[in-house]
C-alpha cells in the first residue's frame, strides 16, 4: 500500500512501482499495490495488479480498506510511510492494524525518521505484530529519544534503496550533444535532480557554482511548491545567471538518466542532509557523476563512491569541493539485477517468508534468499 504511485510523481511511489514490478517476476509471487485513485477495477502493469480505488486516506474510507483486505486475503500487506499521496490523511496509520484484524502479516518500510509530532501516529504503527524495514543504515543514529527505544523494540530489518532510475549509456558524441542541447559549451553542466521543496536548499546552488564558468540545470517536480519553485526561477533569472540557469522541471526516467550522465557534478545541498537512501544520491552514483552533498553523519570525500559530504549550509565547502572534484567520473557498477533492484526484491521476498507458516507456499523454495 502507498499514497502515490506512477504515474503519480513521488520518491516513494517510485521506489514502490521498482520493488512490486521486481518482485512480479519472482516465480509463484503475485503482487496488488493498493493506491490513491478513483478507479475500482485496477489496471495489470507490468505484472502488477493496480488498484486505484482510494479517493483519499480520510478515516471515512476504514470501512472500504477493512472490506477489501478482509475479502482479498493478502498473505503479506506492505505499507509504504511516507508518501505525497496520503496527504494529510489520518487513515494511513491505522492501515497496520486493519490489515492485521484482516488476519494479514504486515510488513511497513519507513523512508523517514519519524518526528515529535507524529507520537501518536507512530504509537498506532508500534502496536501492531509485524517486521519493519529502513531504508537507512543509520536509522537508529538518527532517531531521537524516545522513538530510538521504540524503534529497536521494532528489531528494524535495513535493506538498502537503489536508483529510480536507468543507467545511461551515452558515447562521447553523446554527450557533447547533449550539451549542446542545454547550450552548455565549454562550461561545466551542474545539477540538481530531485523535488523542487524548501527543504532540498535548491537556492544554495547559485551561491556554490560559479556564473563564470557553470551551467545550472535544475530538473524535479514543483509538486505543490508552487512559491518555492517561482522563486527558484527569479533567481535563475538574476543577471549574474541569466542564459546559464534553467528550471527543466519534471522529465521522464530515461531523460533525467541522461541529464545526470553529461553532467560534470550532481550537487544535492540538503536541509536535512543526505546518504545512500537518497534516492536522488543514488541516480548520480549509477551515472558516474560526481555527487556532492550534506551530512550529518559523513564529511569529505568517498572516492569509491564518488561523493563529497558537505556540512549542513556550508556554501565555502561545497564550493571548493566542487572547485576539486566537478568532471570527476567513476566506473559506476552495472549490476545486470534491474540496477539493484533485484536484489532487493529478494530480501523482501526473504523477509515475507520468514514471517509465513513453514508449509505455506513456494515461497518457501530454497531458490530464494537474501543474498
Amino acid at each position: 500500500m502507498t499514497g502515490s504511485y506512477p504515474p503519480g510523481r513521488c520518491g516513494v511511489g517510485d521506489y514502490t512501482r521498482l520493488l512490486a514490478t521486481t518482485l512480479a517476476t519472482l516465480p509463484d509471487t503475485a503482487v496488488s499495490v493498493l493506491t490513491t485513485g478513483e478507479c475500482a477495477t485496477g489496471a495489470d502493469e507490468q505484472g502488477v495488479f493496480v488498484l486505484r480505488f482510494m479517493p483519499d486516506w480520510s478515516l471515512l474510507r476504514a470501512g472500504a480498506l477493512f472490506r477489501h483486505i478482509f475479502h482479498a486475503r493478502p498473505d503479506i500487506v506492505h505499507v509504504q510511510y511516507p508518501t505525497h499521496g496520503y496527504s494529510d490523511g489520518g487513515l494511513p496509520w491505522l492501515v497496520p492494524l486493519i490489515a492485521w484484524c484482516c488476519g494479514a502479516r504486515v510488513v511497513q518500510t519507513w523512508h523517514e525518521v519519524i518526528n515529535r509530532r507524529d507520537l501518536a501516529k507512530f504509537l498506532f504503527m508500534m502496536v501492531v505484530p509485524g517486521r519493519t524495514v529502513v531504508v537507512r543504515k543509520t536509522y537508529l543514529q538518527q532517531t531521537r529519544w524516545p522513538f530510538d527505544l521504540l524503534t529497536r523494540w521494532r528489531r528494524p530489518q535495513y535493506i538498502n534503496s537503489a536508483s529510480t532510475l536507468p543507467k545511461a549509456h551515452l558515447s562521447p558524441s553523446q554527450l557533447m550533444a547533449v550539451r549542446e542541447d542545454y547550450q552548455v559549451g565549454a562550461g561545466r553542466m551542474i545539477v540538481f535532480f530531485g523535488f523542487l521543496h524548501p527543504s532540498k536548499r535548491v537556492e544554495l546552488l547559485f551561491d556554490v557554482a560559479d556564473p563564470a564558468t557553470d551551467h545550472i540545470l535544475i530538473v524535479g517536480n514543483a509538486g505543490d511548491q508552487a512559491d518555492y519553485v517561482s522563486n527558484i526561477e527569479r533567481l535563475s533569472q538574476d543577471d549574474r545567471w541569466l542564459g546559464r540557469s534553467r528550471v527543466i522541471g519534471f522529465v521522464e526516467a530515461e531523460k533525467a538518466a541522461v541529464i545526470l550522465k553529461t553532467a560534470d557534478a550532481v550537487v544535492l545541498p540538503l536541509q536535512l542532509g543526505g546518504g545512500e537512501w537518497n534516492t536522488s544520491i543514488r541516480a548520480g552514483v549509477l551515472q558516474g557523476t560526481f555527487v556532492l552533498t550534506t551530512s550529518t553523519l559523513s564529511s569529505g570525500y568517498d572516492a569509491e563512491a564518488n561523493i563529497y559530504y558537505a556540512r549542513i549550509d556550508d556554501v565555502e565547502e561545497m564550493r571548493r569541493a566542487l572547485q576539486t572534484y566537478a568532471g570527476v567520473k567513476r566506473d559506476s557498477d552495472d549490476p545486470s539485477d534491474t540496477f539493484g533492484w533485484m536484489s532487493i526484491a529478494k530480501r523482501h521476498l526473504a523477509l515475507y517468508r520468514s514471517m509465513l507458516p513453514v508449509a505455506h507456499s513456494a515461497l518457501n523454495s530454497p531458490q530464494y534468499d537474501a543474498k
